[in-house]
């Protein structure tokens, strides 16, 4: 898991997203490994999902939560 979480932040980095947590890149790892979708309240999960293709959700709408 922690080696495709660095693939995917080198993916990130190319494309100019620098600055996504490690934790989540952690957890979309093991959600794609386990094929499941992300339920969240946290950008960087659509930033991720852009190179890795994995379903992700917000559980509200963005910016509804102070």
């Amino acid at each position: 898991m922690v080696r495709r979480a660095l693939d995917v932040q080198g993916l990130l980095a190319r494309i100019g997203h620098h600055r996504v947590a490690i934790p989540d890149l952690t957890i979309a790892a093991v959600a794609e490994s386990a094929q499941l979708t992300i339920l969240h309240y946290d950008r960087d999960y659509d930033v991720i999902a852009q190179v890795t293709g994995q379903a992700v959700e917000w559980v509200v709408a963005r910016g509804s939560v102070p």
